[in-house]
C-alpha cells in the first residue's frame, strides 16, 4: 500500500480540502478584469512604442555618452514594462483559473442534473478541457 493513499492520511487525521466555487463572485471578478484589461493594454502598447522609439534613436546615435544614456533609458523603461507585463500576465492567469473552475462546476452540475447530451458535448469539445 502506498504511503500517499488518502485512507491512510485520513486515519492519521488529515482531511482533503474541498473547495466550494462561487460562480457569481468569479464571474464578477472576470468582468471587472475584462473592464480593466484595455487600460493595461493601452499602457503596455504606449510603453512598447516608446521603447521602439528609443531603440531607433539608439541606432543612429554616434556619441558614446548619448548611446550609454539611451541604453540606460531603454533598460529603465523595459524594467517598468516587465513589471506591468508581469501584473497583466498574473491577472490573466488568475482569471483563467477562475474560468476553468467555473467550467468544472458546470460539468459536475450537468452530471448531477443528468444532462447527458450536454455532458457528451462537453466531453467532445476541447475547449471544456482547456486545450487552447
Amino acid at each position: 500500500m502506498a504511503i500517499n493513499n488518502w485512507k491512510l492520511w485520513e486515519w492519521l487525521g488529515f482531511k482533503k480540502i474541498v473547495f466550494k466555487e462561487d460562480i457569481d463572485a468569479d464571474v464578477e471578478a472576470i468582468m471587472t478584469y475584462l473592464d480593466d484589461v484595455h487600460y493595461d493594454v493601452e499602457e503596455l502598447v504606449k510603453n512598447f512604442k516608446q521603447l521602439e522609439k528609443l531603440r531607433n534613436e539608439g541606432k543612429i546615435l554616434t556619441d558614446l555618452r548619448a548611446k550609454v544614456e539611451n541604453m540606460r533609458k531603454q533598460i529603465e523603461l523595459y524594467d517598468h514594462l516587465l513589471l506591468r507585463f508581469e501584473y497583466y500576465n498574473s491577472d490573466a492567469s488568475v482569471n483563467s483559473v477562475r474560468v476553468k473552475n467555473i467550467a468544472n462546476v458546470y460539468k459536475t452540475e450537468a452530471k448531477k442534473h443528468k444532462l447527458y447530451s450536454m455532458l457528451d458535448k462537453m466531453k467532445r469539445e476541447t475547449r471544456w478541457y482547456f486545450d487552447w
